[in-house]
Order: C-alpha cells, then structure tokens, then sequence
C-alpha cells in the first residue's frame, strides 16, 4: 500500500543552454507482510543522486574536451561533483572496454582540490592512449599492493613505465615491474594534466 508521496527535484539534459530539473511524485510503500517501507525506484536516476543517468553522461563527455573547472562554470555545478562524475564515467567506460595486453604503462598525479596537496593517481596505457584506472591516492605502499592485485603476469608484461620523478612513483615501478624500463615523464603524459588538475581529454 502507499504509505506517502514526497517530491523529487532531478536535473536533466539542459535546454537552449537553461538548467532543466524534473520534478517527480515518489511514492513511498509500505508492506504489511515484512513491516516494511520502502521508496519507488526510477530507471533513470540511481536513488541517492539528483541528476538523471543522460546528464551525468552529458557533463563526462564535455569533461572530455575540457576541464573540470571550465565545466563547473558552466554547468553551475561545484568542482567536487564534476569531478565525481567524471570519476565515474572514466571507470564505467574502462570495465566496458575489451581487454587489451597492456605493455606501455604512465603513471601521473593530479590534486583532488586546486591549491591541496592530497593527490590522486591516474594510471594509463600509453600504447593506446586509454586510461586504466584512477586511484584517490598517491601513497607508495598502497601502489606497490594495488600492482600486485593485478598478478605477476600482467606486472612481467610491463616492457616500459613512465611518470614525472617523484621517488614514489619511481620506487613503486623498480618494485613491481621487473622488466620494464623506466623513462621520465615526456609529452606522452601530458593531456592528464590541465588547469583544473584534471583532464582527460586527448
């Protein structure tokens, strides 16, 4: 049975460059046989944001073609959300990519907040210029665990890394990598860099 109705406030796809927000009648039931509540679910949102799935999609693939700060301004969005969308439509597009023998491996730092000195890690195929993950941290420990959870075969098959000279980085290849050599970071690296301290556009 229906127990109340709230209303849901969702933003969607913008139109002619003005916000667009859906306004919704969620239903909340409850259920005498387990004595439970529970909310109406929408295929178009996930329950605990208030963007639908084609606006999270839109705000990703402008992120592609600039920067986390410029589309903050201009989606009027704050840069922590862009960047959690942006997160997450990175790792959503890596698990639906087919796998490919990595050999050219780049690892480079971006900050979490401009003017901060917490870092996370950006780890790409430089061979084919995709993005193989991005971890919310730059500690040397948790790289060298996170690179062994991958297995020995594909950490063997790693022929050349890359990255700036920060000893972290270093120390983790030479400890991980038994068979690669180690170049400085090059132009190669550069579009995970941008003025935001984000970017992955090519």
């Amino acid at each position: 049975m229906i127990n109340q109705t709230s209303e849901r406030q969702v933003r969607d796809l913008p139109i002619t460059g003005k916000e667009v927000y859906l306004h919704l009648q969620q239903r909340q039931f409850y259920c005498r046989d387990c004595d439970r509540y529970f909310n109406e679910r929408f295929s178009f949102f996930d329950p605990k944001r208030t963007m639908t799935h084609r606006y999270e999609r839109y705000v990703y693939e402008c992120c592609k073609a600039s920067t986390i700060l410029k589309i903050g301004v201009q989606e009027n969005l704050v840069w922590q959300t862009v960047n959690e969308i942006c997160q997450r439509g990175a790792r959503k597009e890596m698990e639906g990519r087919p796998s490919v023998k990595v050999r050219v491996v780049g690892m480079d730092e971006i900050a979490i907040k401009n003017g901060h000195r917490d870092f996370s890690t950006v780890i790409v195929d430089l061979e084919h210029v995709e993005i193989i993950d991005i971890l919310d941290y730059r500690d040397q420990k948790k790289l060298i665990e996170y690179f062994k959870d991958r297995g020995a075969g594909w950490r063997e098959g790693i022929e050349v890394f890359c990255s700036d000279r920060w000893q972290g980085f270093l120390n983790t290849a030479k400890a991980v990598f038994p068979n690669a050599t180690l170049v400085g970071q090059t132009v190669c690296v550069s579009p995970l860099r941008s003025t935001s301290g984000f970017g992955i556009g090519r």
